[in-house]
């Protein structure tokens, strides 16, 4: 019974991580657009994250359309939300003036205000990096990533046809694209059926390429996700028996915020499975088994994947340090301070010894792969 109604039924935790290990990504545009209001990490997680699966990420030409027409706008929109803030410090400088009963130009109030806005400038120039449309790195990088990635647009012919489809649809309220029917009147472009248009690029490429695919989308209408109760509980379903009744494949969908909090997760576990592993073991190709092929992962990847964790463990411990010699210059100046010194102490000791297990294992890999080279055991890597 289950076959014919499978589209019914949420992937478990186990069907999550096979697919994973074996599916195409795919990113919708307002995934690359956030990049420009995002932190220097977070943004710098993303790329990690998708250089990682690069030999499995796709992106359908009207992705590439959408990112690429709204990018300069984005931009700006950011430059504004930085400007915008320093306005606002006036503001809320007034409000506590007037609140407190004294005058905006007190010296303590000016103090205050020249203290917000230096914060503000410092958080800006760590993380504002775009400022010349001209000179984009955020572009630059997803083009390098993306390079051969890149599908090709439709005919005329078939955006007619899929405009006309799209128009029944919506009557109907059939995802994806029918919450965007209100931007019908803008005929010149593809705004009213850009997700339906991206939706037919997806079903297109999984049914020639034969692949499981993971769309990755901030987009959190209701004609995409199945919504009960202000609980998202996963695709909606009529997109998930489209997607199988078309391509016989399976389909997911992640927010940009469960992406990487995922991708984090598979990448711990991916470093504890195969550094673990008996030195015999050791001397075969490393896999993970999926239900529909082996998917064989370089010993290169896992190293780099591992130098990834050490980094992140190592600017834990500078943290851990830089805290400790601070409140050894400014004594703790009561219990909840000296509580606070004492955990900073026992994470920075937990911090050193899991760095040394670590490089100890990075160490045994190298080994490993140097002597796998020497045996001629494991097929050339082209990356």
């Amino acid at each position: 019974m289950k076959n014919v109604i499978k589209e019914y039924f949420e992937l478990n935790d186990t069907e999550k991580g096979e697919l994973w290990d074996n599916a195409t990504f795919v990113f919708d545009a307002n995934i690359f657009l956030s990049l420009y209001s995002f932190t220097t990490d977070t943004r710098q997680e993303f790329f990690n994250s998708v250089k990682k699966m690069k030999q499995r990420i796709w992106m359908p030409h009207q992705v590439a359309y959408e990112y690429m027409k709204n990018r300069i706008k984005k931009i700006d929109d950011s430059q504004k939300e930085y400007d915008n803030l320093e306005t606002k410090t006036d503001s809320f400088i007034k409000e506590l003036a007037k609140i407190f009963n004294i005058h905006e130009s007190d010296k303590e109030c000016k103090e205050q205000q020249k203290s917000l806005k230096t914060w503000i400038n410092k958080y800006k120039k760590s993380n504002l990096i775009v400022k010349d449309k001209n000179n984009d790195s955020i572009l630059n990088k997803i083009l390098e990533l993306f390079d051969g990635k890149a599908g090709q647009p439709y005919l005329e012919s078939d955006l007619t046809n899929i405009k006309k489809e799209g128009e029944e649809r919506y009557k109907k309220h059939i995802p994806p694209g029918y919450k965007d029917s209100r931007k019908q009147e803008q005929e010149f472009d593809n705004n009213a059926y850009g997700d339906l248009i991206l939706w037919k690029e997806i079903l297109d490429y999984s049914k020639k390429e034969s692949k499981n695919i993971i769309l990755i989308t901030n987009d959190n209408k209701e004609d995409w996700w199945n919504i009960s109760k202000g609980q998202t509980i996963g695709p909606r379903i009529e997109l998930r028996k489209e997607f199988i009744d078309t391509t016989k494949k399976k389909f997911h969908m992640y927010s940009l915020g469960c992406f990487l909090k995922t991708s984090n997760k598979q990448v711990d576990n991916m470093i504890i499975k195969e550094i673990n592993r008996d030195s015999e073991e050791d001397r075969k190709r490393m896999y993970f088994y999926n239900r529909d092929r082996f998917n064989y992962i370089s010993f290169k990847e896992t190293l780099y994947m591992l130098e990834e964790l050490i980094t992140r463990k190592s600017l834990e411990f500078e943290h851990q340090n830089k805290l400790i010699n601070e409140m050894k210059i400014n004594k703790p100046k009561d219990s909840l301070e000296e509580q606070i010194y004492k955990d900073a102490f026992a994470r920075q000791a937990q911090a050193k010894d899991e760095l040394y297990a670590l490089n100890y294992k990075k160490n045994r890999l190298e080994k490993t792969l140097l002597n796998l080279k020497r045996n001629n055991t494991i097929r050339p890597n082209n990356n």
